[in-house]
């Protein structure tokens, strides 16, 4: 009843329903039992936020996004960013591609200048900002070796590193 697909990251506090145990209150007043059960399809390259919950008979597309504390219920598009609940559809995932890389130096400035003001260590700094290495490291350093592990756990570091080595952007070599 349940299919999750490849590099799917399900975070903390998500609840998949593939049954309904709504048909004990029909039990009650009408002395029958009508079950309840349906599938949930999760495709590739989804990431659901955290507490949200998925009912029966859903069906999630590739390349999507669940925003945190979204229900979701029937068909989610490929290629997509939702949230809500009941969830919706917000925009694209090309359009959200778009919004995240240009924020990124903005956001980046931002927490690191938080951060100094707290008197926080360059090491701490750099850390807290790892994910934010593409505006922070010069086209053609080497990465650190934290850079590196944070790629493989997204489950697409071959990828990512050969896009890297044909545009000569990074030195991956480890």
């Amino acid at each position: 009843m349940l299919k999750i697909g490849d590099n799917v990251r399900i975070t903390r506090g998500t609840t998949i329903l593939t049954r309904d145990y709504s048909w004990s209150v029909i039990a009650g007043k009408y002395h029958e039992v009508l079950g309840g059960i349906g599938k949930v399809k999760i495709g590739n390259n989804v990431f659901i936020g955290v507490h949200s919950i998925i009912l029966k008979n859903s069906i999630i597309g590739d390349n999507v996004i669940i925003g945190a504390g979204s229900i979701v219920s029937g068909v989610i598009e490929s290629d997509s960013v939702y949230a809500g609940a009941p969830c919706k559809k917000i925009m694209t995932l090309d359009d959200f591609y778009k919004k995240r890389k240009s924020l990124q130096m903005q956001e980046y400035e931002s927490i690191v200048k938080e951060l100094e003001q707290k008197g926080a260590s360059k090491e701490k700094i750099q850390k807290a900002t790892l994910e934010y290495f593409s505006v922070a490291v010069d086209q053609g350093e080497k990465l650190a070796p934290e850079i590196l592990e944070l790629i493989k756990r997204t489950g697409y570091y071959n990828e990512i590193i050969s896009k890297w080595e044909n545009e000569g952007l990074y030195d991956c070599e480890s």
